[in-house]
C-alpha cells in the first residue's frame, strides 16, 4: 500500500518549497536518543533495479550512478531531522518518513530545476526510491530511538503545549485545496504527531495510513460551517473548531481560519405598518452582488422567501414583530432586517 501511495505522490509538486514556515524548522534540537545514520536506503547499485520493481519506474541507470553521492550528500541535513523525529516519543515512522519526503523532494526542485526536464525528472526517481528505502529501515531505527527515551524517560508528559498553525493561514472562500495541520514542541521545534477532532464533523485524510486527520497530513474541507446562538437569539455560522490531541502534550483548541459568506438584507417598503403590507425582502451574497435564496421569519413562522413578494398583515395596535432572515441551506448566518 505504501508502495503505491509513493507512486502516486511521485510527480507530486513540492509542498514544502512553497511554504514560508517549515513543517520541521531547521533550527530544531536533535534529540540525544537520536539514532546515527538511520538514512540506510538500497545501495547504489540496486537503486535503479529498485525503482523498476518496486515503482515500476525505468530511471536512467548512470545518471543515478554520476549523482548518488551528491544527493546523498544533500539528504544528509534531512537524515537528521530523521533521526530525531524517529526518537521523540509521540511520533512513529510512517508520520516521521510522510513528513519529511517533501523535504526530499525539494532538493530536486533547488538542484535541478524542473526547467531542465530530464535531470528534474532523474532527481525526482531517485528520490523516491531512495525515500521509499529509508522508509522500509525506519521502523527498525524508530524502535531503537523510542527505547532509548523510555530509559532516559523523555516519554513525559509536557506542561506547555505545542505550536500550531494551518496551512493556507486564511482559507479562501470556495478553497477546495488541501489544508494542513501542522505543531511542533515550543522548545526543540521538533514536529509533533497528534491525531485531530474536527467539531461537529467527520472528515479523513487518504494519505494518512490510518486514515485519521492528524499534523502533517492533507485533508479536504467542504466549507460546512457550524450554527450557534448570537446575543440576539438568532444563529450565527462560525468556523468549526480543531482539537488536537497529541500523546506526550496538553489538548490544542484551534478554530479553522476561514470566514462565513455574509449575506446582506434589504426590505421594500422599509417599515411594516399596520393593515396589510405588500412588501419584498431583498437577500445577496456581500462579497458577489448574487441573489441568496432564503427564508423570511416573522418569530417563529416563515412568511415567505427572499427576492419574491410577501404579504404581512399587521393588526392595529400590534407590536411590529422583528422580521429576519435564515439560510434554507446553513450557507450564511441569520439576518435581522433592521
Amino acid at each position: 500500500m505504501r508502495n503505491a501511495i509513493l507512486f502516486l505522490l511521485l510527480f507530486a509538486a513540492s509542498f514544502a518549497s512553497a511554504q514560508e514556515r517549515q513543517p520541521f524548522p531547521d533550527d530544531f534540537t536533535p534529540s540525544p536518543c537520536a539514532v546515527a545514520g538511520t538514512c540506510v536506503s538500497y545501495d547504489r547499485s540496486q537503486l535503479r533495479s529498485a525503482a523498476f520493481t518496486m515503482l515500476g519506474l525505468s530511471p536512467n541507470g548512470q545518471w543515478f550512478d554520476d549523482h548518488y553521492d551528491q544527493l546523498t550528500k544533500l539528504y544528509a541535513p534531512i537524515c537528521r531531522k530523521h533521526a530525531t523525529c524517529l526518537a521523540t516519543p509521540g511520533n512513529n515512522f510512517l508520520f516521521c518518513d510522510d513528513l519529511l519526503i517533501r523535504e526530499y523532494r525539494a532538493v530536486c526542485d533547488r538542484t535541478f530545476p524542473p526547467s531542465n526536464a530530464f535531470d528534474h525528472e532523474q532527481c525526482r526517481e531517485f528520490t523516491e526510491i531512495w525515500a521509499l528505502g529509508v522508509d522500509m529501515h525506519a521502523s527498525g531505527f524508530a524502535t531503537q530511538g523510542q527505547q532509548c527515551a523510555k530509559e532516559q524517560h523523555l516519554d513525559v508528559m509536557h506542561t506547555k503545549p505545542p505550536i500550531v498553525w494551518v496551512v493556507p493561514a486564511t482559507i479562501p472562500r470556495d478553497y477546495d485545496g488541501d489544508i494542513y495541520v501542522y505543531a511542533i514542541d515550543p522548545d526543540t521545534h521538533v514536529p509533533v504527531r497528534a491525531d485531530i477532532d474536527i467539531e461537529k464533523q467527520l472528515i479523513r485524510a487518504p494519505a494518512n495510513p490510518t486514515g485519521k486527520t492528524s499534523t502533517g497530513y492533507p485533508f479536504k474541507w467542504t466549507h460546512k460551517f457550524n450554527r450557534v446562538k448570537n446575543a440576539e437569539g438568532h444563529e450565527d455560522l462560525a468556523p468549526p473548531t480543531l482539537t488536537l490531541n497529541p500523546e506526550f502534550y496538553p489538548p490544542v483548541i484551534i478554530t479553522l481560519p476561514a470566514t462565513p459568506p455574509k449575506m446582506i438584507v434589504e426590505m421594500t417598503p422599509a417599515k411594516l405598518r399596520a393593515g396589510v403590507n405588500k412588501v419584498i425582502v431583498k437577500s445577496r451574497d456581500a462579497e458577489t452582488g448574487q441573489p441568496v435564496e432564503a427564508r423570511v421569519m416573522i418569530g417563529r413562522d416563515a412568511v415567505g422567501e427572499t427576492n419574491e413578494p410577501i404579504v404581512i398583515t399587521l393588526r392595529r395596535g400590534m407590536k411590529v414583530p422583528e422580521v429576519w432572515v435564515t439560510s434554507l441551506f446553513d450557507a450564511y448566518s441569520d439576518v435581522v432586517v433592521k
